[in-house]
């Protein structure tokens, strides 16, 4: 009678740190880890309800990276200061008929003779070229407060909330893409030339 109570003591004691082990992690998933797992492995009940919670860490875990890449996926398309502008904290929950009125200063540019010379190109170098382009263009527009609203085909479309913040950016691009003979260089032609437009 004795062994028998010893054992169902340790079995309860063993069972009670097993349910512990499930509380904390439940409590640390609700939390936010979402890498949390019970490390019990039976196949017994509470192997079967450990399993469980771990599978439901797994779910959201995989749920909430689809999310966040589906978000990076939407920033790659609708710049983020958009978002900013119609007061939504995520792109993910804009809705149809959401908009807002702001005046702006619209900056293009776009790279002279590039369809001549993109047919002495491969793809892969074409691709190379605009980015080189782009690679330069982003940073200036952002250090002018400035936004890159979208990229189409050799040309670069470009907001402003300033139109002088616009001029400076386009002096700015002016001075870097075709007065700085280092990006001829880098492209791999003798010069260079772009159009821009405020």
């Amino acid at each position: 009678m004795l062994v028998i109570s010893i054992i169902f003591i340790l079995s309860t004691i063993r069972m009670l740190r097993v349910i512990k082990k499930a509380t904390v992690t439940v409590k640390s998933i609700s939390e936010g880890d979402l890498t949390a797992r019970v490390n019990y492995k039976s196949k017994d009940e509470l192997g079967q309800i450990c399993t469980q919670v771990n599978e439901m860490a797994s779910s959201l875990e995989n749920s909430f990276e689809e999310k966040d890449r589906t978000e990076k996926f939407y920033y790659k398309f609708v710049p983020e200061k958009f978002r900013e502008y119609l007061g939504k904290n995520k792109l993910t929950v804009l809705s149809l008929g959401d908009a807002s009125n702001r005046e702006l200063t619209v900056l293009f540019t776009d790279i002279r003779s590039f369809s001549i010379n993109s047919e002495m190109m491969t793809a892969k170098e074409n691709f190379a070229f605009a980015n080189t382009i782009y690679g330069k263009a982003g940073p200036i527009v952002r250090a002018h407060n400035g936004f890159i609203d979208k990229y189409i085909g050799d040309a670069v479309m470009a907001l402003f909330e300033n139109a002088d913040d616009a001029v400076a950016a386009g002096i700015d691009l002016y001075k870097v893409i075709v007065h700085d003979s280092e990006t001829a260089r880098e492209l791999k032609v003798s010069d260079i030339n772009i159009g821009i437009g405020i």
